[in-house]
């Protein structure tokens, strides 16, 4: 027997995206890429094992679940992320 839930948020709100990038690639230049002058927070996470990539956890503002998946999958077709949560 599946459960599913549907996450219901409450919009406008804060969302955070984990992302995992390749060390040599600059984390801002990517992410302006994708969401242009758009205001947005930046921390570094924690480097990989053999610290090739490093993570990096994104926040900014989306406005409804529409905006939020298409930033998600944005963020995940581009070549130079690796992954995303």
């Amino acid at each position: 027997m599946e459960i599913t839930q549907e996450l219901k948020l409450d919009y406008p709100c804060e969302w955070e995206y984990k992302l995992f990038i390749p060390k040599e690639h600059d984390v801002h230049c990517i992410i302006q890429e994708i969401i242009d002058e758009r205001l947005h927070t930046i921390k570094p996470s924690q480097a990989s094992k053999n610290g090739s990539y490093m993570s990096y956890s994104v926040t900014l503002l989306v406005h409804n679940d529409d905006e939020r998946t298409m930033l998600f999958q944005a963020f995940k077709s581009h070549q130079h992320i690796k992954f995303v949560l």
